[in-house]
């Protein structure tokens, strides 16, 4: 068996026959299995599914007894592939009829242990493809890595700004498994931590520059749509991500990085968060922020791999309350529209001034 193809589901009967159609329609490669890991659906997705491993021996469906999340039941679809490659779909995405084909042979010929296409969003209720995004980051890439192989360290200061997702890639079974690359349980998006363990621990990546798989957008029940509590898992994720880190023993190459992804993007997260919940998501960040400046900003002898919009970030949040950086993001966007952004940019250095200030050498406490 060449490929496996495994995909979670949960109450996901709208979407399932439109993801499974798009795999069964393949061009040129037969030599792959499709097994899907059902979360303990309550819709009809089952009775669906059964219908199509009735249909085509190439299926198969183990069912769960309770929900453990995407990230668990990938890692049981792993544990029961045949295929000498894995490759993830989501039950509500679907897949261009080249996917497998042109992902197997690109990374066969390059003997790679990952590689990664292009993604393209497709809208729930128009059914069109935005094929004008063909997200993946590639453009942060320095352009001799569209033809040719490389490791973390090629694109340090870019690991973070690469596709955090699983299922845009295909991935050499025997790396998967030696390398102990898993998702964690018991949180929701898991996908970062699998997706950046993998590119740390892979010894060759290449990249397919081409749009092969859809992922339906403007579906209310999707996770990353919900902008509610589920959002506090990020906090959990990067904790994971950190603790990957040390276990490999990149933590010192890697921390920079790392602090300047995480403070970005729990800033965007909070900002999508429903209103309900972003003042005890703000109490959570804020206590983890303290907590990362007491064993970690603080002990940094050179700071400079620090980005002066991170230290900007940070500032509001130790120095104010709520309602107060609430006020502060009102006023930063006021700032910008009616003093440009060279003023702004003046604002973000006098931040970088006021640590060494305010916080540099000096313990802080909850």
């Amino acid at each position: 068996m060449k490929v496996s193809v495994i995909i979670p589901t949960y109450n996901c009967g709208k979407f399932i026959e439109q993801c499974l159609d798009s795999l069964l329609k393949q061009q040129d490669f037969l030599d792959f299995e499709i097994i899907i890991v059902d979360n303990h659906s309550t819709d009809d997705t089952l009775k669906k599914i059964d219908f199509y491993v009735e249909k085509d021996n190439r299926i198969s469906v183990i069912r769960l007894d309770e929900n453990l999340k995407q990230g668990i039941a990938r890692n049981i679809g792993v544990e029961h592939a045949r295929g000498d490659y894995i490759m993830f779909v989501d039950g509500d995405d679907k897949v261009s009829p080249l996917f497998i084909n042109h992902m197997y042979h690109k990374i066969i010929s390059d003997g790679a242990d990952m590689t990664i296409c292009r993604w393209a969003p497709f809208d729930n209720f128009t059914g069109r493809i935005n094929y004008k995004h063909g997200y993946a980051n590639f453009h942060r890439l320095p352009e001799k890595y569209l033809t040719e192989s490389f490791t973390w360290r090629d694109i340090k200061e870019e690991v973070y700004s690469q596709s955090n997702v699983p299922w845009d890639k295909i991935y050499k079974k025997s790396f998967l498994i030696d390398k102990d690359v898993k998702f964690p349980g018991g949180m929701f998006f898991e996908d970062n931590v699998f997706s950046f363990d993998a590119i740390m621990k892979a010894e060759k990546i290449t990249v397919l520059d081409e749009c092969l798989i859809y992922y339906r957008v403007n579906r209310k029940q999707a996770v990353t749509a919900r902008c509610d509590k589920t959002f506090f898992d990020y906090l959990k994720i990067f904790e994971s991500i950190k603790q990957n880190l040390i276990k490999q023993g990149t933590w010192e190459e890697m921390k920079y990085n790392f602090i300047n992804y995480k403070v970005r993007s729990l800033f965007w997260w909070w900002k999508k968060i429903d209103f309900r919940y972003k003042k005890e998501f703000f109490q959570m960040i804020k206590k983890d922020y303290i907590e990362m400046y007491n064993t970690e900003l603080g002990t940094l002898k050179d700071k400079r791999g620090i980005w002066t919009k991170t230290f900007h970030l940070i500032n509001r949040v130790l120095d104010n309350g709520f309602w107060k950086y609430m006020f502060y993001l009102y006023w930063d966007r006021i700032f910008r529209i009616e003093y440009g952004v060279d003023n702004h940019m003046t604002m973000l250095l006098s931040n970088f001034s006021k640590w060494y200030s305010n916080y540099d050498n000096k313990k802080l406490n909850c």
